[in-house]
């Protein structure tokens, strides 16, 4: 049987002040904290137990979603960085294989993708070569027109960066 009178009221005021402490707790970021001690009253105890497993199924997904958008940052920055390279002009640059690799959906599609796209201008660019080098010079001697200085400046204009 409950205790009865001041004896119940001090209790249940002592549960609701280490229930505010523990949320106060866990919303500065102290996801470790929890309702701590033994209660006698097998509905209380039942409430401690499920309001530390409310914690700690909150305590989790906080982590999930810290270490996803963590995920997240890093492979977009490294697909930013390695746009920036193919910008510049190194058709080298590619995405790590960590990052295609991703569990970041996102990140991963976006860094295929990239890698994907500066492999085929990067075929493109060959292909463009080759062609400008089998062009054969006329009779005369003269390089064919294609392959001229004046044509090559025009067909890679320099950009100013």
């Amino acid at each position: 049987m409950p205790n009865q009178g001041g004896g119940d009221l001090r209790m249940r005021g002592e549960l609701l002040r280490k229930v505010v402490e523990a949320l106060e707790a866990n919303a500065r970021g102290e996801l470790a904290e929890r309702l701590e001690g033994a209660f006698e009253e097998p509905e209380v105890a039942m409430f401690q137990h499920r309001f530390n497993e409310a914690l700690t199924q909150i305590s989790a997904r906080f982590e999930e979603y810290h270490t996803s958008s963590m995920e997240l940052a890093v492979g977009l920055s490294e697909c930013v960085q390695v746009l920036a390279q193919v910008r510049a002009g190194d058709l080298d640059a590619s995405v790590s294989e960590e990052t295609v690799a991703s569990s970041d959906e996102l990140v991963a599609r976006l860094g295929t993708a990239l890698n994907e796209t500066i492999a085929a201008i990067r075929q493109q660019v060959d292909t463009i070569d080759r062609q400008q080098l089998v062009q054969p010079d006329d009779a005369a001697g003269n390089p064919s027109p294609d392959r001229s200085p004046a044509s090559k400046s025009r067909a890679h204009p320099q950009r100013s960066g």
